[in-house]
């Protein structure tokens, strides 16, 4: 051939996609950051700080999602959600941003050290930060919802194991008003005795007194167990009572 061309080395190619690959990052960054007003960047700043008191920064603090699942965790989780919404602004407009490369910034501010972030550009620094706690709300809500569930259902079971114990303490009762009862009703069903003597030989054999009693514990014992659900729920009612009021400020639900 007349002609030859020199080729670039891998390692040239390798190094001007680095580069573009950088500016790409730095203009998103930038982009991001000239959304941000100063008065938001200061409290974005305040979440690499060490709270008075506390071993880590606020920000770790925030990223921790709840470990069990219990009426004081849910208060906890909801006021973990109110904190990170003084963290967000509702008017940061990112649609025009592609997912994957705010889920890299997401996954920065998730897993990086607080100490790794404060030595970065203030754009990529806040950018990610201001991306994280935007998600983090989401998240939060979502550990929150997770925890609640887990609360009612471990409240229903206690509360159920609970009325199967009454109910097992009321049996002996039950038994003797049957035993009561019973012997009613053989002499109901007597044929020797008369209409007109059934109730007097009622009232001797038995007594009019211990019969009401016996009736009245059978209703009371029965009625229990049919509303057994409602019963359930009210046993909890001290519990939910702890983290309602909360839940229902802090999540707003719609159908």
């Amino acid at each position: 051939t007349t002609q030859s061309i020199v080729l670039p080395a891998a390692s040239t190619i390798k190094r001007l996609i680095q580069r573009t690959r950088e500016r790409v990052r730095t203009r998103l960054y930038k982009r991001i950051y000239a959304k941000l007003s100063k008065s938001y960047r200061l409290k974005l700043e305040s979440l690499l700080l060490v709270p008075k008191g506390h071993y880590r920064t606020l920000l770790e603090q925030l990223r921790a999602p709840p470990t069990h699942s219990n009426a004081r965790t849910l208060v906890s989780a909801l006021e973990r959600i109110k904190q990170i919404r003084t963290f967000t602004v509702s008017n940061l407009d990112l649609e025009h941003i592609a997912e994957n490369r705010l889920a890299v910034l997401v996954r920065n501010g998730l897993t990086s050290k607080a100490a790794w972030l404060s030595v970065q550009s203030q754009e990529r620094c806040f950018a990610t930060l201001a991306v994280t706690m935007r998600y983090l709300e989401f998240q939060a809500v979502d550990e929150a919802l997770m925890v609640f569930d887990l609360t009612m259902r471990k409240l229903g079971l206690r509360a159920q194991k609970r009325i199967e114990k009454e109910r097992l303490r009321s049996m002996g009762d039950l038994d003797q008003a049957a035993l009561i009862l019973r012997d009613a009703v053989r002499l109901i069903l007597d044929p020797a005795i008369t209409p007109k003597q059934l109730r007097v030989q009622v009232k001797e054999s038995i007594g009019e007194s211990i019969l009401q009693q016996a009736v009245l514990r059978v209703t009371e014992i029965t009625s229990v167990n049919q509303d057994s659900e409602s019963q359930i729920w009210q046993k909890t009612y001290r519990e939910i009572g702890k983290f309602i009021n909360a839940l229902l400020e802090t999540i707003p639900f719609a159908g």
